[in-house]
Formats: structure tokens, sequence, C-alpha cells
């Protein structure tokens, strides 16, 4: 949509989200470069809160999940839209970065040379799948900050078959918790087996409830207008 003389795009009543959206990406860019870690105890804490930036965006795609889902003829036109907006840029850089690039031309990857993976045939089927949650050691072993885009996939995927249970506050209540008790679960049993909660902490099952809550603020939302509209 033309604006004077820009071109910017508008979302109608949920603009609010573009500038929650620059707060997040802020907080993500604060975590990743330490922005103000040189400003002492406030500054440390600020950039260390950056790590939330995630969460924020997680919730922020709940949000946009139930509102994309409720507005689509159905699933399939709905899933598409969804996707279309994240996997060509995200097959396009992974490609590049993996095929043409080399660890000597990007920054240093300190999981991926943790771990000692590299950017190699079965790394590269497995991002393309999105399907690294299934092995934590490559989870974002190419960019160094990949792993959110699968969990926002499998969620894009999945949050539409419990749209029901976001509609309600106890059912999204419920929900919430019972992804808190698997998350809590999975990782104690995760510590057990591999000595590291960090299979989970990269999984879907750890930031369900965020997505859950997300989709829940949509419809509280619209309820909210409903009842005003009412009065």
């Amino acid at each position: 949509m033309s604006v004077g003389n820009s071109f910017v795009r508008s979302y109608g009543s949920t603009d609010f989200i573009t500038g929650l959206r620059a707060i997040a990406a802020t907080m993500v860019v604060m975590i990743h470069t330490g922005a103000l870690l040189e400003f002492g105890t406030i500054g440390f804490n600020i950039t260390m809160a950056g790590k939330y930036g995630v969460d924020i965006f997680f919730v922020i795609s709940g949000f946009s999940i139930a509102k994309t889902f409720m507005e689509a003829k159905n699933y399939h036109v709905y899933i598409i839209k969804r996707l279309w907006r994240i996997v060509p840029l995200y097959f396009f850089v992974i490609t590049i970065v993996t095929l043409l690039l080399n660890y000597e031309v990007i920054a240093p990857n300190p999981y991926a040379e943790k771990y000692g993976v590299t950017p190699d045939l079965y790394n590269y089927i497995f991002h393309l799948t999105m399907i690294t949650y299934f092995d934590y050691r490559i989870a974002t072993s190419i960019l160094g900050v990949e792993w959110t885009i699968p969990i926002e996939v499998f969620w894009y995927a999945m949050l539409p078959y419990f749209i029901f249970y976001t509609k309600t506050f106890p059912r999204v209540l419920m929900m919430v918790l019972l992804c808190l008790f698997l998350t809590f679960l999975a990782s104690y049993f995760s510590k057990q087996i591999f000595g590291t909660i960090q299979p989970i902490k990269w999984s879907p099952i750890a930031y369900g409830h965020l997505f859950f809550l997300g989709a829940a603020s949509y419809f509280a939302r619209n309820n909210f207008y409903d009842f005003t509209s009412i009065r």
C-alpha cells in the first residue's frame, strides 16, 4: 500500500504488531551483539534481557497464526500463506551459506564448533526439511541463529488443530500448563540421557506455551472489541 511517497504495508487494526516486532528484533540484536555490555550493571542487564525478544516473537507468531487461520477459507490456504512468508527466503539463505560460504567467510559459530558439526549433506537436508530439532547438534550450526525457524514452521502446522483450546481462559491455561509440564518432563529425561537440556531448549515443545498465549490474545482481543461494540 502506498502512503505518501513511501510504500508501507498496512495490517489494518493489527498495525501495532509491527512495533512489537521492531522491539523484539532490537532485543535479539542486542543480545547477539552485546550492545550495552560496557555500560555497567544496567547495560549488562538490558543486554541480557534481549534473549526474551525471541519469546515476544513466538507470542506474536501465535497471534498471527490464529488471525490468519481464522480468516482463511481452509487449512490449505492458510498454511500456504504462512509458509510463503518464511520458507523461500530461509531456503535461499541456507543454500547460499551451505554451498558457497564456509566458516572462514562467516563469523565462527560457537555451537558448530562445540558439537563438531559442519554444513554437510546431512546438516543441509535436516535444515531444508526443517526438522533440525531432532538433532540438537545441528539445530543452529549454519547461521548460528536459525533454530527458531523450524519451531515457527512446526507451530504453523500444528497450532490450528488446537485453536479450539485457545478461545477460553480455562482451556488456554490448561494448554499452557501442559506445555510447561511436558517441557519440564522432557528436560529431566534429556538431562539424564544426554547430560544436557539443549535438545529440549531448541525443540517446539519448549515454546508451545508462548504460541498458545499468542493465539489466546487474538481471541481475547476480538472478544473485547465485540463487547465494547455491543455497549
